[in-house]
């Protein structure tokens, strides 16, 4: 019997997801939720975001689900996860660099006043607006994990103060660390 992996994954990505698997593990039979029929039932690992109680039902052979979210709190705290299955969460999956270029983008839209602008050229005003220096907007990042402390890093590179919020204290260069 080869190893079976169902992805469940609600953005749209579970295709990608599933390609990306195959790829990798060549001896795997690796498909999509809405793919499983009753003669894929029964997959050894759950690669996906929260699937809710029918995915975890239709599969209780299940050994780890694999989430990949930015966090568990949703998966946990459903009530469909069954409680002896382990969660291992995908650390990154490429987040962290999407997330902080996002970050740094809106920063940078602010502290640049390109909403100003947007709205001056909607009315047809043209008139330079004076941007206050980086130095001037502190940021603050809330979680300090895989993610957020890359916020916070791409963040201070940048030049922002970066001020990041922990439940544990943590050490990042050029960002103020408090728990």
């Amino acid at each position: 019997m080869s190893l079976r992996i169902v992805v469940a994954d609600p953005w749209g990505k579970r295709r990608r997801w599933v390609e990306a698997l195959a790829a990798l593990i060549p001896d795997a039979q690796v498909y999509g939720i809405d793919d499983a029929g009753d003669a894929r039932a029964g997959a050894h690992y759950g690669v996906g975001w929260n699937p809710g109680a029918p995915f975890f039902a239709a599969n209780p052979a299940l050994r780890a689900f694999f989430t990949t979210s930015a966090g568990v709190d949703a998966l946990l705290g459903s009530g469909a996860l069954p409680e002896a299955l382990p969660v291992v969460r995908v650390e990154d999956g490429g987040m962290a660099q999407q997330m902080a270029d996002y970050c740094l983008h809106e920063a940078i839209r602010l502290q640049r006043r390109f909403g100003d602008y947007e709205a001056q050229q909607r009315e047809r005003i043209w008139r330079t607006l004076e941007a206050e220096p980086k130095s001037a907007w502190p940021v603050g990042v809330f979680g300090l994990g895989a993610i957020g402390s890359h916020v916070a890093q791409t963040l201070a590179a940048a030049g922002f103060p970066v001020h990041g919020y922990s439940r544990t204290p943590k050490r990042i260069d050029n960002v103020d660390c408090l728990d």
